[in-house]
């Protein structure tokens, strides 16, 4: 007698710890970036981006700012070792390296939004090992709004689950603690989307991770 469970999908949350410090240093810098320009690679959602689709070099030197360390361990690689010291989600005889891969922000207006889909791309290959890509963080910089506006999808059949849409679906406004300084990580392949946003001046970052995997043998 026994039973697998394959690995599924998974959204999981957490409050950055120095959410005022960090917000305090970076929401001058998008604010200021944003007034400067307006950019939107995108045809069906509204909102103003630093993801400058067309434009690799300035992708990354508009972005550079969200790089520092400091930043990046708080937002980013705690957060990620929290949750897999406390669920234990990765295989005991895999070893894995994470890198960062690109980060953005995201500003919205009144009733801005973001249309439905996925941070899912192409391995690199960096010192000679393959990178996967594995997971995207979005991190609650700034938001007025009474709730969250994200909502995640799961597509297909849940097995001992009733035929029903909603069993799918994630909508972070019925959760009271994803709001502001929340930041969230999930499979780069789960898709998402944002709500129109009924307070202007919403403001997230984006950060996606690759990963590299090393099999080992007990």
């Amino acid at each position: 007698m026994g039973i697998h469970c394959f690995p599924s999908e998974f959204v999981y949350w957490d409050t950055v710890e120095n959410h005022t410090e960090i917000k305090e240093k970076l929401l001058p810098i998008i604010l200021e970036n944003s007034n400067k320009t307006t950019n939107n690679p995108f045809d069906s959602c509204k909102l103003n981006t630093s993801l400058y689709l067309n434009n690799p070099e300035k992708f990354v030197t508009e972005n550079n700012f969200l790089t520092d360390q400091k930043i990046l361990n708080s937002i980013v690689y705690r957060n990620i070792d929290n949750m897999v010291n406390k669920y234990n989600i990765l295989d005991k005889n895999t070893e894995v390296d994470f890198i960062l891969k690109n980060c953005w922000w995201n500003v919205y207006g009144e009733n801005e939004y973001q249309e439905e889909h996925n941070h899912y791309a192409e391995p690199i290959i960096t010192d000679n090992k393959i990178y996967y890509p594995s997971l995207s963080l979005v991190y609650i910089l700034h938001d007025e709004n009474e709730k969250s506006s994200i909502i995640f999808k799961r597509f297909g059949t849940v097995p001992l689950r009733p035929p029903c849409e909603d069993e799918c679906l994630l909508k972070t406004e019925d959760i009271k603690e994803i709001k502001e300084g929340t930041v969230l990580i999930f499979p780069c392949s789960l898709r998402h989307l944002v709500k129109p946003c009924i307070k202007p001046g919403r403001v997230t970052i984006a950060y996606n991770i690759y990963t590299s995997y090393q099999r080992g043998y007990l």
